[in-house]
């Protein structure tokens, strides 16, 4: 096996060379030649392997799919459960370049079945990420061969890429791609449409799926959804959702491990086939960062209450308002409510949702509501969360709507009432929170 890494460093040296086509000012080195670009990592014109090796050792590569060509020259590992192979491919001209295909999948992304698909002097076209681990330059995770020995493969010309991620206006795949994948990743839920292409796993005892999505007409690019939840945050089963179906999702993006962008988990579906959703952009949004303008009032409290507890925090570790009387080992008995102010003044279809997730409660769903009040009226009403999170762990989920339309047009206190007993003192974070209606 070739030295990768003294490759990637020899290739930053190359990079420093101007003019020529070697550099053997070290005599301990062997030399070390330079691509000329020929390819622009395009369908129709890929990178070769010297091309994309020397983007990645300069800082240059672009963070979204390329394809790359070269000859096999080793084929090192076969996993048989996922289907994929890692192998090395270099330039045919003998520049002596090689590039790691770490576990890639077969043509198209269909798996691999057993370790002789792939063999030595095999003519491939690859399409994938391009990057840098520990010295060695390699594709991330989930290369898909497209050609081998010659074999056609559709030049799909890209789309654009388009739109802005909100309801009006979703990202396509290819944007979402290049945001997720850039420095200014959105930190709140963004709308996101494309065609269901690929299902990894559907329903069970969660009622989520994983699956990739794509833009129509183009196969290259996909996006990983990681446990999206269905329509409005309901169940998801293997008849509700299906590969070719066009959706919208909505839900919380992330560059994972700094090689896979996804919709992580916490998404839903909020259109399939062209079914209406919320399109309104919020007329207020706030929870994401801080708890800026919301006001902590303590209902009751137990009388061994610590004087300097409180139930209602704001965390910069888990980026949520966070809930919770388990204090010091101890489960308090507690109703406490966090609220903000609302003028809803010229406001029609008042309505909300928000992020949120509990653990280590018995009954959520009458514990921790949503309560809401006309500024000035001594009580609160109470309005059921649609949906929560499975409890089993801190995994955020849409609360889907909860219609607040009786208070259109009134200043109007909004918030979340969390109680506990001594028996059942659980954890309620709530981030994203959006505030919606027409103006």
């Amino acid at each position: 096996m070739k030295m990768f890494k003294y490759i990637a460093y020899a290739l930053i040296a190359a990079a420093a060379c101007s003019g020529l086509t070697a550099c053997d000012d070290d005599p301990e080195m062997p030399p070390v030649y330079y691509p000329v670009r020929t390819g622009d990592g395009s369908a129709a014109a890929p990178y070769s392997v010297g091309e994309a090796m020397m983007l990645v050792a300069t800082g240059q590569a672009p963070k979204t799919g390329v394809f790359v060509q070269g000859v096999v020259t080793e084929v090192t590992e076969f996993n048989a459960s996922y289907g994929n192979i890692t192998y090395n491919i270099t330039d045919p001209d003998g520049t002596g370049y090689e590039f790691e295909v770490y576990r890639g999948l077969g043509l198209f992304g269909e798996k691999f079945t057993d370790i002789t698909d792939i063999k030595v002097d095999d003519h491939v076209v690859v399409y994938c990420t391009l990057t840098e681990y520990n010295g060695t330059i390699e594709s991330n995770q989930g290369a898909q061969l497209v050609s081998l020995n010659g074999s056609e493969y559709p030049r799909e010309v890209q789309p654009e890429a388009e739109g802005d991620g909100t309801g009006r206006n979703p990202y396509n795949v290819r944007r979402a791609l290049q945001v997720i994948t850039s420095d200014e990743c959105p930190q709140g839920d963004v709308y996101i449409k494309g065609v269901v292409c690929s299902i990894t796993e559907i329903g069970g005892s969660y009622g989520n799926a994983t699956y990739y999505i794509q833009d129509p007409g183009y196969r290259y690019d996909q996006l990983y959804v990681y446990r999206g939840k269905g329509l409005n945050g309901a169940n998801l089963t293997a008849s509700s959702l299906k590969v070719g179906d066009e959706v919208v999702i909505y839900g919380p993006v992330v560059y994972y491990n700094n090689s896979t962008p996804e919709v992580t988990s916490g998404s839903i579906l909020v259109s399939i086939n062209g079914s209406p959703y919320e399109t309104s952009d919020p007329i207020y949004q706030g929870l994401n960062g801080n708890a800026d303008g919301w006001t902590v009032t303590n209902v009751s409290l137990s009388s061994d209450f610590p004087s300097d507890g409180y139930v209602w925090d704001w965390s910069n570790s888990y980026s949520a308002l966070v809930g919770k009387a388990f204090i010091k080992n101890v489960r308090y008995a507690t109703d406490v409510i966090i609220s903000h102010e609302f003028d809803l003044a010229g406001v029609t279809d008042a309505h909300i949702s928000f992020q949120h997730c509990y653990r280590y409660a018995s009954n959520p769903a009458q514990i921790y509501t949503v309560v809401a009040r006309e500024t000035g009226a001594a009580d609160w009403q109470t309005f059921t969360i649609p949906t929560f999170n499975d409890g089993t762990s801190f995994s955020f989920t849409n609360s889907g709507t909860i219609d607040l339309s009786e208070f259109d047009g009134k200043k109007v206190e909004i918030g979340f009432r969390y109680t506990s007993t001594t028996s059942d003192a659980g954890t309620w974070e709530i981030k994203n929170f959006n505030l919606y209606g027409d103006k």
